[in-house]
């Protein structure tokens, strides 16, 4: 699969998210931090860039974060 991550605001109730393994590049939307009940966020080994949206702090239930092997940078 490639192409970029949409927004996932009408996603709330969502719990798990693999994306990982495909040619998905952008960055990550700001709507992610909407995503309360998300436990599950894996997008290994895709062509993602730029950095995490403050937002992602938001989600207190999120157990397993993998965003490995992306273009992902920060302070």
């Amino acid at each position: 699969m490639n192409g970029t991550i949409l927004s996932l605001e009408n996603f709330k109730s969502i719990r798990k998210i693999d994306l990982s393994m495909n040619k998905i590049s952008g960055t990550f939307p700001q709507s992610i931090g909407n995503l309360t009940t998300l436990t599950f966020f894996d997008v290994h080994q895709n062509q993602i860039s730029g950095t995490l949206p403050e937002s992602i702090g938001n989600l207190t239930s999120l157990l397993l974060l993998d965003i490995s092997n992306n273009k992902i940078g920060g302070n």
